[in-house]
């Protein structure tokens, strides 16, 4: 990473120049660290329009958003620092992993062969690889 690394936003903003780039490591951390979520968030969008006035524009490392995203990230990020979740996002539906052997089961039936029909192929599997459960949606998605 090239450039040159503050810990104030006074001396950031000083040296920001027509064209330049403010790079944050987390969104929510140029919203300062103290005081309520409203006081942050009002903090964040005036330090971000004081660059942007500035002709600079920033842009967070991770994750590596700018413009509405990077704001919309830094909004839900300062309103997770009060309940302890400080730059976690919301992470979603763990991925479906499979063992080796319940992959070589799932691919030798899918895709189906003109003996069966998808549904026939899925019942298969999932009698074979039980307790563990697929769908065709997700074979069809995650199987090549």
């Amino acid at each position: 990473m090239n450039g040159t690394t503050y810990t104030k936003f006074e001396d950031c903003l000083q040296s920001v120049r027509a064209g330049s780039i403010v790079r944050v490591f987390k969104p929510y951390l140029l919203g300062g660290a103290a005081g309520q979520t409203r006081t942050r968030r009002r903090l964040w969008a005036d330090r971000a329009d004081a660059i942007k006035a500035k002709g600079g524009k920033i842009v967070s490392i991770d994750p590596p958003l700018s413009g509405h995203r990077l704001t919309m990230r830094a909004y839900e990020e300062i309103g997770n620092v009060a309940r302890g979740k400080a730059g976690k996002a919301k992470a979603g539906r763990a991925k479906k992993e499979y063992v080796k052997e319940h992959m070589d089961v799932i691919r030798h039936y899918w895709p189906p062969r003109k003996s069966m029909t998808g549904l026939e192929a899925v019942e298969k599997i999932n009698s074979l690889i039980h307790p563990r459960r697929v769908t065709r949606g997700w074979l069809y998605v995650n199987v090549k």
